[in-house]
């Protein structure tokens, strides 16, 4: 009996220091050190493998937003050339619609003005008797070419006076406002510019620029009310010119129907009363 205790109790004494070794009776394994070095190795490449997945997809992202904004840049593109066009075509019916009406109906005439031809004695300077505002006491058909097809009449003045051909000025014009969609307006402000051009060289030649000081340049023998010397006359000849070219650059812009119906006007009356050697823009006096 003696030899059965003795041996149970060295067998619960083993149980109870291998239970202490191992108090959850787990089976002995690798220990947790060892599997992370173990594992560390494949955590590595899944980790790698997430992130160049997510490269991919933000490289793919990238080049879907950028064919993106290449698409909408050609969209846009692509209608402002449609718009640019749709503006030139219609811009191109109405020169052409104008151009036919002013061949056919106001083209090359002589009795524009309403005004009894003037006596001599009525051309004191600045395209007198011409008035700015005479177009707007004109007939209906002189009023709606004015309004209408100044353009043609500008044009048409141009070769009066001999300056250049009529057909040439015809086809300065036209191209002009043909290119002006094209180059957002710039042809415009040439033609503008062209305009104001010639009618400083009328007033240059034909002894318009009289703003300031009346009939200085006695023209047509009228009596001269302020008879300054050669000094005083060269001081308001030059102040004259830049005034003048101000104010006909402005009326140039915003008026220019009145303006170039004026100086259509002033020629016919010109011719007239002085011949057509009076408006001849190609002699210098």
């Amino acid at each position: 009996m003696k030899f059965f205790a003795i041996f149970f109790a060295v067998l619960s004494a083993g149980s109870y220091q291998k239970r202490l070794r191992n108090p959850l009776g787990l089976a002995p394994t690798t220990s947790l050190i060892e599997k992370r070095v173990v594992d560390e190795p494949a955590n590595v490449v899944a980790a790698e493998g997430v992130e160049g997945k997510a490269q991919s997809l933000l490289h793919s992202a990238a080049e879907r937003v950028t064919a993106f904004k290449t698409r909408v840049t050609a969209t846009r593109a692509g209608d402002h050339l449609t718009q640019i066009f749709g503006d030139w075509v219609y811009g191109s019916t109405w020169v052409g619609v104008t151009f036919v009406l002013w061949l056919i109906i106001f083209s090359f005439r002589d009795d524009r003005s309403t005004q009894p031809t003037p006596h001599k004695e009525k051309f004191t300077g600045d395209f007198k008797p011409a008035r700015v505002w005479d177009c707007l006491s004109t007939p209906w058909k002189t009023w709606i070419e004015a309004c209408c097809c100044y353009h043609f009449m500008w044009a048409e003045n141009v070769g009066k006076t001999k300056l250049v051909h009529s057909i040439i000025a015809l086809g300065f014009v036209i191209v002009m406002l043909l290119l002006g969609p094209w180059t957002w307006g710039a042809s415009l402000l040439v033609l503008c510019a062209a305009r104001v051009y010639v009618r400083h060289l009328m007033r240059q030649r034909l002894k318009q620029g009289d703003l300031l000081h009346g009939a200085i340049d006695d023209a047509g023998g009228v009596p001269v009310p302020f008879a300054p010397n050669e000094e005083q006359k060269e001081k308001l000849d030059k102040a004259d010119s830049k005034l003048t070219l101000c104010t006909d650059s402005c009326g140039h812009f915003f008026v220019p129907c009145c303006l170039v119906y004026q100086e259509t006007e002033f020629v016919e009356l010109s011719s007239r009363v002085h011949g057509e050697k009076s408006v001849d823009l190609t002699i210098e006096t």
